[in-house]
Order: C-alpha cells, then structure tokens, then sequence
C-alpha cells in the first residue's frame, strides 16, 4: 500500500510540474531550467542524506559495477530530462506531453518483458491497446482544436495550431 501512496503522490506532483511548466516556464531554454532544478535538487539530496544518517536509516550507496550502472541510468535521466523538458520549450503544451508520457510505462514494461524474457499476460496486452488508443483519440482531438494565440515575452501575439 506504501508503494501506491508514494506513486500516487509523485504522479500529482509530476502533473502540476508539467502544468507550472507549460503555462509558467516555457519560454526559457530547456538547459537553463534542467540547471536551476538540479540546482535546488543537489541540497534537498544532501539533506535527505544527512536526515536518513542522523535517524540511523540503513543506506547504501551503489559500488563496483553496481555504481557504473547508476552512473548510466543518471546520464540518461538527465537526457531525459532534457527532452522532455525540451517539448515544453518547443512549443508543445501540457496536454500533448502528458499524454504522450502515458506511453512511459507501456515501453517500460516491454523493455522489461524482453530484458527477463517473460510473456506479457492478456491484461498486458489490453493495457497497451488502450494506451495506444488514449494516444490516437488525444491526437485527433488536438487535430481539430481551433487556432490559439501564443503571446511572446515582448508582447507580440502569434498564431498557431495547437499540437
């Protein structure tokens, strides 16, 4: 149950990042709003760190092999990142990346699916189609928006079709 809390909780703080992104913070670069986050981020770790020493929490940190690989996984977090924050500052919109993320955890399963070399069971399979379909009715959806007005940082207004 602990498990679903905590994934409850990051996927609606995840989903009010993206809408503060999308409405508040798109029109900076992709880089500079990767840095200032990790910016905030490296104290905040540091202190959880300190705050999980002094309660006497186990912690061990990654060695050997087993830090190389997390070396990997930030890399591609940081790419990640990077894209993702990058659709924002590129023009897409809250709807059009949040759905698109809902293909996350489809590719996550499959990857894992191949990796272990398991068969997905018929719920798996369902699950994928109806991402799948979420994706292709939001895409039509936003095919026929009407045209909005974007107003840039200097006042001018252009148009454009939603994504």
């Amino acid at each position: 149950m602990k498990s679903i809390i905590f994934a409850l909780i990051g996927i609606t703080l995840y989903a009010v990042q993206n809408a503060i992104i999308d409405v508040k913070l798109k029109q900076y670069s992709a880089v500079s709003l990767l840095v200032g986050f990790y910016l905030v981020l490296l104290p905040l770790g540091v202190c959880l760190l300190l705050y999980q020493k002094s309660t006497g929490q186990p912690m061990a940190m990654p060695s050997g092999s087993s830090f190389k690989i997390l070396v990997a996984v930030a890399v591609m977090f940081f790419v990640a990142d990077f894209f993702y924050v990058g659709a924002y500052t590129s023009g897409g919109n809250v709807v059009v990346v949040t759905i698109l993320f809902v293909l996350m955890p489809v590719l996550g399963a499959l990857i894992k699916f191949l990796w272990v070399k398991e068969v997905p069971t018929p719920y798996h399979f369902v699950g994928f189609v109806c991402a799948a379909l979420a994706i292709f009715f939001i895409a039509i959806g936003n095919s026929k928006k009407p045209i909005e007005i974007v107003k840039r940082n200097e006042g001018e207004k252009v148009s454009r079709r939603s994504e």
